[in-house]
């Protein structure tokens, strides 16, 4: 298991066979465990997923009356048979995409949309007596039953009628589903306030967070914070009915507001989180986390004494391309990663703002590398034993970034990766090059261009910053002596306020975070080390 997964995850016991965390992102929340094991996880009130009908056996189903809750998945052998006294009428689906229509009456399911679909074969019932419905299927304008749930004596039976293997990426909805289910909680009726300290000019992270609050059930954006009035302005015409206030130790006084975003300068980070977390709010802070590994541990250590949510809108691991990557690498299409190669950059002046400004950005490292270093982690699922960085200085003097860094990373067992940030790269390298015993994948940037004929231009032509497309993504694999085959990778559609999509199921459910903050602790590490470094070289 990743060395990057929390240990205070929830998390659900399957017995075995099961697949690996390798295959899905989110499986790591589960343990294998063998028969043995299993009653006693029930007798404890735990949760236990059978995979196929064929191992639910009669002892299990014994201890189940007495209290926790198995989980049964389909791929039963019969048309109609019996699961203890209850009687099932089943009906078996070919292999297919299907629309699960989903109980909204399901605390879990009310974030979701009304119907998500899953490439499965699928296994419909007649609703046995006294159970709660879960999913459906609309087959000829009529619904069937798939999944359900039903009193066990003292534990509770939840049956799932489609194939357990069918739940890795490709299904990473239903997955997702799944994983938010299994916190079987209640649902905190009224949204949480969340507030954001650096509202920042119009179209910024303050009007982003902003609209993902106001977007997502369960949240409610509730406040900004900015010393400038003119955004504080904005912010009440874009969001009215907020309260605006100029410094965050103003805003931490405001009783509605419960999750405070940190979207002001990196160097400002640690400060602003320490003081929110002391106020009792829940923090999300924008990337880098922070500049140090010891802020880090602050953070982290205070959170978990206050019982508070600490965590980092890592947002590009939503990215489709980052996404179909993890799926290829995950699913084994490479075979064995050992080696990752990222590149961002372009030959032309660096911003003025204070993202060029050591001082305030916390230096070159801290930039792009915050989402790069940070995909590394998640796909080689351990941190680097070495971390070696240099840094060019030649041609950009006025602002005080680096021109060009590289980072390079060692991992156990001779795995390595290398991340180069450079605005003095006249032809771009590759965004993504991964390696693996099998294949090699690798990712281009698109540019992004907007042409228009207007009658007071004429022709336009508008260019938009290189990294917010997707990669082209390409799959080359050794097929044998001679034969190596090419395809292009579909992206999977997008997935918009991912992040914070995921924050709501989190604080109101208590489903995994998908952004932990010892992952992103790890990711601190390597940019402190590399900048270090890098001032060194």
């Amino acid at each position: 298991m990743s060395s990057l997964i929390s240990s205070n995850q929830s998390s659900a016991s399957v017995l075995s066979p099961y697949w690996s965390p390798r295959r899905d992102h989110l499986s790591a929340s589960f343990k294998k465990v063998d028969h043995l094991d299993a009653t006693k996880i029930l007798r404890r009130d735990g949760k236990l997923i059978v995979p196929s009908y064929s191992m639910l056996t009669p002892e299990l189903l014994s201890t189940l009356r007495d209290g926790g809750n198995l989980f049964l998945f389909g791929s039963l052998e019969s048309e109609s048979t019996r699961i203890g006294d209850i009687e099932l009428n089943l009906d078996t689906l070919p292999t297919s995409e299907w629309y699960l229509k989903l109980n909204k009456d399901i605390p879990a399911f009310v974030r979701f949309p009304s119907e998500v679909p899953i490439l499965s074969s699928l296994y419909t019932c007649r609703t046995p007596e006294g159970a709660e419905p879960l999913t459906y299927v609309n087959i000829h304008m009529q619904d069937r039953l798939v999944s359900w749930r039903r009193a066990v004596g003292a534990g509770t039976l939840h049956f799932f009628g489609f194939d357990f293997d069918s739940l890795t990426c490709a299904n990473e909805e239903v997955r997702y589903l799944l994983e938010v289910y299994l916190t079987l909680s209640n649902n905190r009726p009224k949204p949480f306030g969340v507030s954001v300290v650096g509202y920042g000019p119009y179209g910024g992270m303050g009007y982003f967070h902003g609209s993902a609050a106001s977007s997502i059930e369960g949240l409610s954006f509730v406040g900004a914070v900015d010393p400038s009035p003119d955004r504080r302005a904005a912010a009440s015409r874009e969001f009215p009915g907020i309260t605006t206030v100029s410094t965050h130790k103003d805003l931490l006084e405001v009783d509605e507001v419960e999750v405070v975003v940190v979207a002001t300068p990196p160097s400002t980070h640690y400060q602003i989180a320490l003081d929110a977390l002391r106020a009792g709010r829940h923090v999300v802070l924008e990337k880098p986390m922070c500049l140090t590994v010891q802020e880090a541990d602050d953070l982290i250590e205070l959170a978990q004494a206050q019982g508070l949510v600490l965590t980092v809108n890592q947002n590009r691991r939503w990215d489709q391309d980052y996404r179909a990557i993890r799926e290829v690498v995950f699913a084994g299409g490479i075979g064995d990663l050992f080696n990752i190669e990222t590149f961002v950059g372009t030959f032309d002046h660096p911003c003025r703002a204070w993202h060029s400004d050591e001082g305030v950005s916390g230096g070159a490292a801290y930039d792009w590398g915050a989402h790069y270093v940070d995909w590394t982690l998640q796909l080689l699922g351990q941190a680097p034993t070495v971390v070696t960085s240099f840094g060019h200085k030649r041609r950009w003097y006025e602002v005080s970034n680096l021109d060009q860094i590289t980072i390079h990373m060692s991992f156990p067992e001779g795995r390595e990766a290398t991340f180069i940030q450079s605005d003095l790269a006249a032809i771009r390298k590759p965004k993504f090059y991964l390696q693996g015993t099998e294949g090699t994948l690798v990712g281009h940037y698109q540019p992004i261009t907007k042409e228009t004929v207007t009658q007071e231009h004429g022709y336009v032509k508008d260019y938009y910053h290189f990294a917010e497309a997707p990669a082209e993504l390409e799959l080359a694999r050794y097929e044998g002596p001679n034969r190596v085959s090419r395809q292009t990778i579909t992206l999977p559609p997008p997935k918009r306020y991912g992040f914070w999509r995921n924050f709501a199921d989190h604080i109101h459910l208590g489903s995994a975070l998908e952004v932990q903050p010892d992952q992103v602790r790890e990711v601190i590490a390597v940019l402190e080390q590399a900048h270090l470094q890098s001032k060194d070289g």
